[in-house]
């Protein structure tokens, strides 16, 4: 529904022109399937109830508000749609940008509900699985727009956090498929901040392995040895993932195998 309105819809020209003035190409747009909300109260909510969906289903699922006198609305209006995918490959959230440069809040994240957990969910991870895979590593980074532009120009192995904080389950549901993990956070303050929270829960977080050693005198010991591999990327003053991946994607190829070898 949501795509099909940002590809075809008349009030969906000013999304489709911020799409494009973020360098995104029609393969990504399909292959994420971004989408646009109508700015209107009731547009979802009527779509879906003609299809046979309740009131209360929805509610549920994040996409309507409930009010105190329980009226309800669209949760979700006149705002770029990004799906946010389990690692399967099926939709159980939305994060939405406002069009608007006045608009508040900057990104609007569908509610915590049987079906998403932001603490636990990792945007990109069920396109990234494969690039994670055969890179032998795990690229996070800060937004929805540094994954989706990452995947654009073949940087496969990139997944953004949700919310201020990498987590505990985000880092083990990443160490499953690579023990390599690099934060590429924005360099700005509040990117600083959430960089050295998120080596904190690493370190806090991850279980030791205990390993044999022989020290100097043939004796046998253990060592304990974190059980993943974790790396900071330092981006150039000024840049953030997305904008540095667009101008120079040899830069950014560059400073990853920095980091990572």
């Amino acid at each position: 529904y949501f795509h099909n309105l940002l590809l075809n819809a008349p009030p969906a020209k000013g999304a489709r022109e911020y799409i494009a003035r973020r360098g995104l190409n029609e393969r990504s747009i399909e292959a994420f399937q971004l989408g646009y909300a109508l700015d209107e109260w009731h547009a979802l909510e009527s779509y879906l109830a003609e299809r046979g969906y309740e009131r209360q289903e929805l509610v549920a699922a994040g996409l309507l508000v409930e009010r105190e006198d329980q009226r309800v609305y669209d949760r979700f209006r006149g705002r770029l749609m990004i799906p946010i995918r389990d690692p399967r490959g099926r939709t159980i959230a939305f994060g939405a940008r406002t069009l608007d440069p006045e608009g508040v809040p900057k990104y609007l994240n569908s509610p915590q509900t049987p079906l998403f957990d932001k603490s636990s969910t990792l945007f990109g991870l069920d396109r990234a699985l494969k690039g994670i895979r055969a890179a032998e590593r795990a690229i996070i980074v800060e937004g929805y727009m540094d994954v989706i532009q990452a995947h654009q120009y073949g940087f496969n192995d990139v997944v953004a956090q949700l919310g201020t904080a990498l987590t505990e389950e985000n880092l083990r549901r990443l160490i499953r498929h690579t023990k390599r993990v690099i934060l590429a956070l924005d360099p700005d303050a509040a990117g600083q901040a959430a960089t050295m929270r998120g080596l904190d829960v690493a370190r806090e977080a991850l279980e030791p392995e205990w390993e044999p050693v022989f020290d100097p005198r043939g004796l046998l010991g253990v060592e304990a040895r974190l059980s993943a591999d974790i790396r900071v990327l330092t981006l150039p003053k000024g840049h953030d993932p997305d904008d540095l991946i667009r101008s120079d994607p040899a830069r950014w190829a560059e400073l990853v195998d920095q980091v990572a070898y």
